[in-house]
């Protein structure tokens, strides 16, 4: 496995890959700053980084998370600090795992094995989550991709879909069970009638969320749930 080390203390990432060689990766040559890390990317693809939260400047480590997000770059955050602020700040940027320093050969092979099998289960989940579901709509079959639904209904008995290409299908069936039948974790229910993409909000208000023009009311029992879909505290 190509791993990129993101680490300013010479001395910590010569260690890193000398280990990273032992436990048989192959690790890219350190690099110790922001830039050098943007330089190293932009030439190679690791599939995985080691990335110390305060490379060369303070939190810049951050900075170089959010590239290999846009990438899909699974990563390690590696520090010396695992105080509040600094875990609920690296939270954010969804890291594979949290490696606190001083490190030894058997945690950071623990910490690559639980990265790359949490890397694979998300790239199959991502895969489930494209795949159409079919589902039946009256006295037709439907094929309905859940990432391209922006909000549910209900209406008695039934629920109207509506979808990105401004479709609407009606189903017959429970909310919860429609929810539970296209398992993706973007589509939340944020009222007793309503279920929303979350990717496709624009505005959330106290009692309710836009999706561009469409106002949906937002139930006070689902609101923390949405807001930590959100990422908002």
């Amino acid at each position: 496995m190509r791993i990129l080390i993101a680490e300013d203390e010479a001395v910590i990432a010569e260690s890193l890959y000398q280990v990273l060689l032992e436990l048989g990766h192959q690790p890219l040559d350190p690099v110790g700053s922001f830039t050098e890390a943007i330089e190293l990317l932009a030439q190679n693809k690791p599939d995985l980084a080691i990335v110390d939260i305060h490379i060369g400047e303070r939190y810049s480590g951050f900075k170089v998370a959010a590239v290999l997000q846009k990438s899909n770059t699974p990563f390690v955050f590696l520090t010396a600090l695992y105080d509040k602020e600094t875990i609920d700040r690296a939270k954010f940027y969804l890291p594979s795992a949290y490696l606190v320093k001083p490190f030894n050969k058997e945690n950071l092979f623990a910490t690559i094995e639980l990265a790359i099998n949490q890397q694979a289960h998300k790239l199959a989940n991502n895969k489930l989550e494209m795949a159409p579901q079919f589902i039946k709509d009256g006295s037709k079959t439907i094929s309905i991709t859940p990432t391209e639904i922006i909000y549910l209904k209900v209406d008695g008995k039934y629920v109207y879909v509506y979808m990105q290409s401004e479709r609407k299908h009606v189903i017959r069936i429970a909310l919860k069970d429609l929810l539970a039948r296209f398992h993706f974790p973007s589509l939340v229910q944020i009222h007793k009638s309503y279920a929303v993409n979350v990717m496709k909000i624009t505005q959330v208000k106290f009692a309710e969320v836009y999706l561009e023009e469409v106002r949906i009311p937002l139930g006070r029992s689902f609101r923390d749930i949405l807001l930590t879909c959100l990422n908002v505290q």
